[in-house]
């Protein structure tokens, strides 16, 4: 880390803790993160950076640089939903899956490009993406197809452009100073069966489908009349994992009356990009440990975006306990929070020397 870096991360992580713990205590369901954004608006205001939205106001955007003269449009994303755990009839929402940190990290990022300064010709917009937890799928009240707010955002234009898609999350007990650079993330399907199919014939029809692509099913209890199919998919041998409604008509002409209720992508990560994280990571001054890592377990609808453009999400340490479990804790508060600002910021400017450079 050079001095500058090292300054600029140092005069700044007082704030970046500060906003940690601001987020950590403002856990909101999928499409109501409302003061969570409204953290993100006070954060560009103080600091007088460029602030729009998306999504009716659901997903804010901050912007550095001059897009009329842009080479290089990087977007780093943050998501911005909580995970409801259930406790009697009620629903506790609770930042289980480390969400307060991918904001943090994200508007660090942006604070130390804009102190230590942003070359000419790369734009950074750092996005809050609400709804990627697909949990209120499940609730009897909810709409489906449960649309994840990143497929909202494609849909929108909102990653038109891009160069590259950059994030970081919060790893599973791993409390030591490190980082995975992982080949990518397995994804998932969500099928609702009317219970008059029995489970493991229809399991057996969808494993025969996705053929090596499916990694695990399961079924979860739904209503008396139906239950929920989960299938976790990830590319097998180079093949393309099929999407959800080319699974539901197949299933369909074997007599299975399936309905989606929510899909993610695998997340594919692009090679040239997992090549400049670690050439990033291991140039750090301060010591960080690399984990290089091949699939790894969890959904994201990040994935839809990787399935577009290039995209990478390094998973970082200094936590213990497992994502979506009471049991996941922040244990080095000064690593998981502060160093993936500076990982973000560094990344973005590796890109950017490396498009100017071709």
């Amino acid at each position: 880390m050079t001095e500058d870096w090292r300054h600029a991360t140092a005069r700044h992580e007082r704030e970046l803790l500060d906003l940690a713990a601001q987020f950590h205590a403002l856990p909101e369901p999928a499409y109501r993160e409302r003061r969570t954004v409204g953290v993100w608006a006070q954060f560009a205001a103080r600091h007088r950076l460029l602030y729009t939205t998306a999504l009716d106001g659901g997903a804010p955007m901050i912007s550095l640089g001059d897009d009329r003269r842009a080479d290089t449009r990087i977007v780093l994303t943050a998501d911005l939903d909580a995970m409801g755990i259930a406790r009697g009839n009620e629903v506790q929402w609770r930042h289980l899956c480390g969400h307060h940190a991918q904001s943090t990290a994200v508007l660090g990022a942006l604070l130390l490009l804009s102190a230590v300064g942003l070359p000419q010709g790369l734009v950074v917009t750092g996005v809050g993406c609400p709804a990627e937890e697909c949990m209120p799928a499940f609730a009897a009240d909810c709409d489906i197809p449960f649309i994840p707010g990143k497929a909202r955002l494609l849909s929108d234009g909102v990653f038109s452009r891009t160069t590259a898609v950059l994030s970081v999350h919060l790893a599973d007990a791993l409390p030591r100073r490190a980082a995975i650079v992982a080949h990518g993330a397995h994804g998932g399907l969500w099928l609702r069966i009317p219970t008059a199919h029995p489970a493991s014939l229809v399991q057996d029809a969808a494993a025969r489908i996705l053929g090596g692509c499916a990694i695990a099913l399961s079924t979860v209890p739904f209503s008396a009349s139906e239950y929920d199919l989960v299938i976790e998919t990830a590319p097998h041998a180079g093949e393309s994992v099929p999407r959800a409604m080319q699974v539901i008509a197949a299933l369909h002409k074997d007599g299975v009356a399936a309905k989606l209720v929510a899909e993610y992508a695998p997340l594919i990560h692009e090679e040239t990009l997992r090549k400049l994280a670690r050439r990033v990571i291991d140039g750090d001054r301060e010591p960080v440990e690399r984990l290089d890592a091949l699939w790894l377990e969890g959904m994201t609808d990040l994935g839809d975006v990787s399935q577009r453009i290039p995209t990478l999400q390094v998973f970082v340490g200094g936590t213990t306990g497992v994502t979506h479990q009471p049991s996941f804790r922040v244990t080095d508060p000064g690593f998981s929070y502060v160093w993936p600002s500076w990982f973000l910021a560094r990344m973005a400017l590796a890109v950017h020397a490396a498009t100017v450079k071709e």
